[in-house]
């Protein structure tokens, strides 16, 4: 890699502390927009900080369910259009929502996908926050999106 991108990646590894915290808690807000953006930049974060994130798996797994759940439930109640499944395939209803809720049932997966790559399953399964969330959300009867985001566990 270049000089430029061992910086920048360091720099992102010693602002993770900062970056992190917000990134979790903007990831399950109660807008499709900001889910959206902070999953892009917690999916940035991800790759830049692979080997520290490692330790905090079950945590982000946690948020990335909420962010789920929070996903479906707007679909649901018809707040940003109408999203058939998660990932975003569905046609989306007038309004800027729906894009944004497509993009944010995309990066939930996506986000889930890497961070699987990195921890591994038997990490975040085996973690107890991430057998809690699973449990919860399992309890729940979520929608379609919470739905394959734990199918990625098994």
């Amino acid at each position: 890699p270049c000089e430029m991108c061992i910086r920048d990646r360091l720099y992102a590894a010693r602002q993770l502390a900062r970056l992190a915290p917000l990134l979790l808690e903007w990831a399950a807000a109660h807008d499709a927009q900001t889910r959206a953006a902070a999953l892009g930049c917690l999916q940035a974060l991800l790759r830049c900080c692979w080997p520290r994130m490692r330790a905090h798996g079950g945590v982000v797994w946690g948020y990335l369910a909420a962010s789920a759940r929070a996903a479906d439930l707007d679909s649901q109640l018809g707040l940003t259009g109408d999203v058939s499944g998660c990932g975003g395939t569905g046609a989306a209803a007038d309004g800027a929502g729906g894009g944004a809720e497509a993009e944010a049932h995309d990066a939930v997966l996506e986000v889930g996908r890497l961070l699987l790559e990195v921890c591994g399953r038997d990490a975040i399964a085996g973690d107890a926050a991430g057998c809690a969330a699973a449990a919860d959300a399992a309890r729940k009867g979520d929608g379609p999106c919470a739905r394959a985001l734990l199918s990625l566990l098994q």
